[in-house]
């Protein structure tokens, strides 16, 4: 979808966006100025502080099959992250649905809140399908996050509607402003 999209009434709608969103800045080439930025954007819009940790699988591990191994990882994450929420990234892109199950699975053992689709970084990002299908094998034990190319309020509507409780974008600001002028625009 475009940057440019007119916002309709229905996503001018949506509560407020800003607790949905997850305000990150993943690239590993970011300069300091660019993540002192992103701190200053954050402080400015999401006062509550960090309380969550996200972490990525060993995709490899989960591809051959070792699924009791990733869990085993992630509950030690869990352990060492004391009262903070655990958000595991699992990349869908790669696996299979009965993969993505497995580990939705996996997650929900382990104790961590939440799993994630994709780090972003991957050939695709978030897409509907896969929240939908994360959300089901959740069964409301655990959040869905979606995350990879989540760029425009419209977009975000649409992973919300599909199940996720969380969005990680590296344009909340920019949804955040989009969501604040079709507030206006009412």
């Amino acid at each position: 979808m475009s940057r440019s999209m007119p916002t309709t009434v229905l996503e001018a709608a949506v509560e407020n966006p800003a607790k949905l969103i997850d305000h990150t800045l993943l690239r590993p080439q970011a300069s300091l100025q660019q993540v002192e930025q992103l701190c200053e954007e954050a402080v400015e819009l999401v006062c509550l502080g960090c309380d969550e940790i996200d972490m990525v699988i060993q995709i490899s591990h989960a591809l051959a099959g070792d699924i009791s191994g990733v869990e085993e990882e992630i509950a030690q994450v869990v352990l060492a992250s004391s009262a903070a929420k655990v958000k595991v990234i699992i990349e869908c892109y790669y696996l299979s649905s009965a993969q993505k199950i497995a580990l939705t699975n996996a997650v929900v053992n382990a104790g961590a809140a939440f799993v994630k689709t994709s780090t972003g970084f991957g050939p695709s990002g978030a897409i509907v399908e896969d929240v939908r299908l994360l959300t089901e094998a959740a069964g409301g034990r655990v959040g869905v996050k979606a995350a990879g190319g989540i760029r425009s309020l419209a977009e975000l509507h649409l992973m919300q509607k599909a199940g996720a409780s969380r969005i990680g974008t590296s344009t909340g600001v920019e949804i955040m402003q989009q969501w604040c002028a079709a507030q206006r625009r009412q």
